[in-house]
């Protein structure tokens, strides 16, 4: 199964995974690694929030002269490009990895 084996917490869309990291040559040694798992429909919020928040930053622009003709296109497309970015995400993101080195671990030749 890999150096993870362990899921020490499940919480809601979260869990802690135990198993062992090694970097560069080091020995490898104990680490816990929190995975997000984000369900459809959460992919769908943060896509939606992400559109709503940029064309709601958009219609206030629509009244600043000049302005408006490079930061309403700006923020439309900014918000097409962020929600399409959140929606094809990756279903499980590693938030956080943690654990223990040492600086006699890791040594040049």
């Amino acid at each position: 199964m890999g150096p993870w084996q362990d899921v020490l917490v499940s919480d809601e869309g979260t869990e802690e995974i135990a198993g062992t990291l090694g970097i560069f040559g080091a020995p490898p040694v104990a680490a816990t690694a929190r995975v997000v798992r984000q369900s459809r429909q959460r992919r769908m919020r943060r896509a939606l929030g992400a559109l709503g928040l940029c064309w709601g930053a958009a219609i206030p622009c629509l009244f600043i002269p000049l302005a408006h003709f490079f930061l309403v296109p700006t923020l439309v497309t900014t918000g097409i490009v962020l929600a399409v970015l959140r929606w094809t995400s990756r279903p499980a993101d590693v938030s956080r990895v943690s654990g223990r080195w040492t600086a006699r671990a890791v040594t040049t030749a």
